[in-house]
């Protein structure tokens, strides 16, 4: 995928700003990416299933830079750093985390 993801910004009401959101039966794969500089959640795996690759997450405002929640994730060689929360959080999930750092 080799893609830049970066200051994503929230809506007036304050909803929104993620980089990357996978949602409700949705499959995704981030491969060779940095998501930098957004808002609440750099990755949103919810209800889904997702891959993050080989990429860098980082400095998230607000929030964590991989979020697995009743999701199945892969995290597989994944930087993540100077997140506001946790770096790679799986809450009611399944799936992988190797090579993480």
């Amino acid at each position: 995928s080799e893609a830049l993801i970066t200051r994503t910004q929230p809506l007036a009401d304050g909803s929104g700003g993620r980089g990357i959101d996978a949602l409700d039966g949705a499959v995704c794969t981030v491969e060779r990416s940095a998501l930098a500089d957004n808002d609440g959640v750099g990755f949103l795996v919810r209800n889904a299933t997702g891959s993050l690759l080989d990429a860098v997450v980082s400095r998230t405002a607000a929030g964590d830079g991989l979020l697995s929640t009743a999701a199945v994730t892969t995290a597989r060689g994944v930087y993540a750093h100077s997140n506001d929360r946790a770096g790679v959080l799986y809450a009611a999930s399944g799936g992988e985390v190797s090579g993480c750092y």
